[in-house]
């Protein structure tokens, strides 16, 4: 799959009308205005794709879904809402996720069935830099940073139907 997001909408901080803004500026602008010193936007680019597999082993099935995920973004934004740079930002970032799981079923029309299986994630996340500027901060600030995620999990779940209406898990 894929999609793409381009908008302001979002970003932009403003006064309240006839509010004095910390610049000293009175802002005289409709709802939908702003009175900010840059053009805020946010782009997006978000990719994934997924496959499921399943195989009939007999007595059992086997099932693997691996999914793949990722976010390429780029925003500019103030923290101001006034005409006047006082705190400026922007922001490259990258997120991007695998994971996978295998399962296996019990293939039986009998009162007993269950599920067992693994599951994983590995993912990253990151900031290319964060860049924040402006005179309210003396100058410039770049921030780079990056978490990391892994885990895994098992499950197991069994159930044994007592009645057409009730099951013991």
């Amino acid at each position: 799959n894929y999609a793409n997001t381009d908008t302001s909408w979002g970003l932009v901080r403003r006064s309240a009308p006839g509010a004095v803004g910390l610049d000293g500026s009175v802002f005289t602008g409709g709802f939908w205005d702003d009175n900010q010193n840059l053009e805020p936007y946010f782009e997006a680019d978000r990719y994934g794709a997924s496959v499921r597999i399943d195989w009939d082993a007999g007595s059992a099935d086997v099932v693997s879904i691996s999914a793949y995920n990722l976010n390429d973004y780029e925003q500019q934004f103030t923290q101001a809402g006034v005409p006047t740079p006082l705190v400026n930002a922007n922001a490259d970032g990258r997120d991007e996720f695998f994971t996978q799981e295998f399962q296996l079923l019990s293939d039986s029309d009998g009162p007993f069935t269950w599920i067992a299986g693994a599951f994983f994630l590995n993912g990253n996340s990151s900031f290319r830099p964060l860049r924040v500027y402006g005179p309210a901060i003396g100058g410039f600030v770049q921030i780079s940073g990056k978490v990391t995620t892994t885990s895994y999990a098992g499950f197991a779940q069994a159930s044994y139907e007592l009645t057409a209406d009730t099951k013991l898990t």
